[in-house]
């Protein structure tokens, strides 16, 4: 995982990378700004969140394997 602060409001980003995922999983991303890591604030199949605030947040990877 790699950050970049907000030099700018709201131009702060986060970046994801899953090693040790099965084969053909999908992963997908929750993302939650601390203190409330009951209700998430942004889900993504991509590898960033990007539009951020300053803050501390917790990211969550789900790995998926098959259909839902």
């Amino acid at each position: 995982m790699s950050t970049t602060d907000e030099s700018c409001a709201g131009n702060g980003s986060i970046s994801m990378t899953v090693t040790g995922t099965t084969s053909g999983a999908s992963i997908s991303y929750i993302l939650f700004l601390y203190p409330d890591t009951d209700t998430p604030i942004a889900q993504t199949s991509a590898d960033t969140f990007s539009n951020l605030g300053g803050g501390s947040y917790l990211v969550q990877a789900i790995q998926t394997l098959g259909e839902l």
